[in-house]
């Protein structure tokens, strides 16, 4: 979860779709009253380190 600044609906909307475009993302909802961002992403996608 991550907090956000204050945001109007339409702003909400944008951040949303822009970051479920993201490669591994599967699901996001901003909250724009609540100020937060949930990202779920496809962990098979992440970069190994080492």
């Amino acid at each position: 979860m991550y907090h956000l600044p204050e945001l109007n609906e339409d702003a909400a909307r944008k951040i949303q779709q822009s970051l479920a475009q993201l490669r591994g993302v599967r699901e996001v909802l901003v909250v724009a009253n609540g100020q937060i961002a949930r990202i779920k992403v496809d962990q098979r996608l992440r970069r190994r380190s080492g």
